[in-house]
């Protein structure tokens, strides 16, 4: 399917759509909402204000919130049709951070930023951009790096859109696809690493040099020093010598503390403008190394050329002294910024080279178009098919062997594979349902899918996290549709129906075993609700899951704190049904009992806040008790939030789970 391309937003408000939140947030969560109240209510910042212009009484209560400020502070006024408030945009705040499965098992924490802060830096975004590009612009290493001001959005594999378009259930309002931005800035060259090693220009390098070394950043982003982006920009004697000048390198570091806690040690991690940030600076060691290696007698484009993806350097040579003169000046000129290499990670070979992930990679590409055939119609010469159990047993076993034949584990595979399987399971149930019903065969199609789904469920309990859960969910989601609309008999839609629900169900009890998997198993909770009422979980799986329990007088007990995604994931799942009333009810009590607590400086108390007040699945006294912890202290401002109706942050209302996939998707691009 071809990419679809659309105009992007003209508003600086588009920032808050792809720069600022982690790709990795649960899929009830987003900016859009945001976005549309912002650009709707003409909200911006200016200087310590912010400004609106309506005359809603719901407007304030939501910036207050917003922003972070006191009831009993900064009353608002009127300026030239125009009202605001203090933005609080110069006092630090404190973002929401979670945890999140690495490739090796460990955990890694991402961050929220506070919305103030989101806010403030669509601002400086808009005051800076052209700057931004300048200086992140100077590296002739970096393929990875800002080009210019993206005017177009392209939606590339919109597999969902594709199949309801098929069956005819209409498709995602055009209104809404300039919001699904992958990023503020189009970036050269490579949207992923592993494009890199697949690319043109990769090969030309291995043809002119013997020899390739990857190296990477220890802890890039924990490590960096926000002073140090003055340092990369004017040198840290200049800066030293005039430690008050108002530039963007004081700018961009005062903001990357104020939104983190003050803190100048280590900036968030997840957020575009993060990478960004880690850009500029890495651009500034880049030159160094040119400049350094140069007067050590060793040229680049000459006896040396280095890459780098973010914090991945590649070097290719002809001689092992200059690679190891050369890794050394990276290291050297990396320490003057307190940032150092990770020797474990150093891979140094020979070129030309196929890796083994690229052998299979191809070997599992080759194996999945042969399992997940795109023609399941009938054929009367057809042999007796196989059971679903031994087409799945087989398709698992030459999985197996391409991993030990290659030597690749699970882990490095497993993203490329899903991303495939989805891809054919799209291509078999669109080939299926183009062709006449003379010409169909259910019985295969079904075979087919359900082979899939096992093998895909298989290869993902290797390696849980977030990105393959991702693609999981949207495999379950394409099988629930074709059951759904694919026209297939009673019989045959439910085995699809209960294998997915067997299939999610395994997944979300495999992740209670790991602490840390709370996003992935609110991913696989959220799909599971696509399902339908008949395979709902039962009220003591839910506490199980969220560690509540509950008393023999029936009160609820929470272990743990629930955290704005759990909770919101939750509440999510149970929607207004009467089954969970009284878990509801618990949850809403325990929310308002968090935001007594939590900080007014601190993000998770502005998303949690705002978030139940606009859930339609609690009740006006619970939505109400939340507001009036929030500022609204008049019958008047709570009842008009109450009529907005509408969704913040967590899509409450008019959620599809397919179209928010696919906006994933587009969203992945590191």
């Amino acid at each position: 399917m071809r990419a679809t391309r659309s105009d992007v937003p003209a508003s600086p408000q588009r920032v808050l759509l792809s720069d600022v939140l982690p790709y990795e947030v649960p899929v009830v969560f987003s900016n859009h909402a945001l976005f549309r109240f912002l650009v709707e209510n003409r909200v911006t910042i200016e200087g310590t204000k912010v400004l609106w212009k309506s005359s809603e009484p719901s407007v304030p209560v939501v910036l207050r919130a917003l922003m972070g400020i006191d009831p009993k502070e900064g009353a608002a006024f009127e300026s030239g049709g125009f009202q605001s408030l203090p933005s609080n945009a110069d006092h630090y705040s404190i973002p929401y951070e979670f945890l999140v499965t690495r490739n090796d098992g460990q955990t890694r924490p991402l961050a929220v930023p506070h919305p103030r802060h989101q806010l403030e830096m669509v601002y400086f975004y808009k005051r800076y951009g052209a700057t931004i590009l300048h200086f992140a612009g100077r590296s002739p290493f970096s393929i990875r790096r800002p080009l210019e001001v993206a005017k177009y959005t392209f939606d590339e594999d919109q597999l969902h859109k594709q199949l309801r378009s098929l069956w005819a259930l209409g498709v995602e309002t055009s209104e809404k696809e300039p919001e699904r931005l992958r990023s503020y800035f189009v970036y050269g060259d490579y949207s992923n690493i592993y494009k890199f090693y697949e690319s043109r220009r990769y090969q030309e390098l291995e043809k002119r040099y013997s020899r390739v070394t990857r190296l990477d950043i220890s802890k890039c982003f924990a490590s960096i020093y926000t002073h140090s982006v003055a340092w990369a920009l004017y040198g840290k004697d200049q800066v030293k010598r005039h430690l008050h000048s108002q530039t963007f390198a004081e700018h961009f570091d005062e903001l990357m503390q104020r939104l983190n806690y003050n803190e100048t040690n280590g900036i968030v991690v997840g957020p575009e403008f993060s990478r960004l940030f880690a850009e500029v600076i890495l651009q500034a060691v880049d030159r160094d190394v040119i400049r350094t290696a140069n007067k050590q007698g060793i040229e680049w484009t000459t006896h040396f050329e280095v890459l780098r993806y973010v914090d991945d350097y590649f070097i290719f040579s002809d001689d092992e002294v200059v690679e190891l003169k050369v890794e050394k000046v990276i290291d050297s000129s990396l320490r003057g910024f307190n940032l150092y290499l990770n020797e474990t990670k150093k891979v140094s070979e020979a070129t030309p080279t196929i890796t083994p992930i690229s052998i299979a990679k191809m070997k599992v590409s080759e194996l999945l178009r042969s399992r997940v055939r795109s023609g399941p119609v009938a054929e009367p010469s057809q042999k007796r098919a196989l059971s679903v159990e031994a087409r799945t047993r087989r398709f698992i076993t030459e999985y197996k062997l391409i991993l030990r034949e290659t030597g690749v584990e699970p882990v490095a595979i497993l993203n490329y594979a899903l991303s495939v399987l989805e891809k054919r399971i799209v291509k078999t149930i669109t080939k299926f349902q183009s062709s006449s019903v003379a010409d169909r065969n259910e019985v295969e199609l079904t075979a087919i899918l359900l082979s899939a789904l096992k093998f895909g469920a298989f290869a993902y309990a290797a390696s849980p996290r977030v990105n393959p859960t991702v693609k999981l969910s949207r495999i379950c989601t394409h099988i629930v549709d074709a059951a759904r609309h694919a026209n297939l008999s009673a019989f045959r839609s439910k085995a699809l129906l209960e294998a997915v629900n067997i299939e999610l169900r395994a997944a979300i009890d495999r992740s209670r075993i790991t602490q840390h998997s709370q996003i992935e198993r609110q991913y696989l909770l959220t799909t599971l609700r696509e399902l339908g009422r008949s395979y709902l979980l039962a009220e003591p799986e839910l506490l199980e899951l969220f560690e509540i329990s509950k008393t023999t007088i029936g009160e609820y007990v929470f272990e743990k704190e629930l955290s704005h995604f759990s909770a919101v994931t939750l509440l999510h799942y149970m929607e207004s049904r009467d089954r969970y009333s009284t878990l509801r009810g618990a949850v809403a009590a325990h929310i308002l009992a968090r935001l007594k607590t939590l900080d007014r400086r601190s993000c998770e108390r502005a998303l949690l806040g705002l978030d139940a007040a606009a859930c339609p699945y609690l009740s006006l006294a619970e939505r109400q008790a939340v507001l009036v912890e929030l500022g609204a202290n008049t019958k008047k401002k709570r009842e008009s939030f109450l009529d907005m109706d509408k969704d913040i942050f967590v899509a409450w209302r008019d959620f599809d789970l397919g179209v928010e996939l696919d906006a994933k998707r587009n969203q992945e691009v590191y």
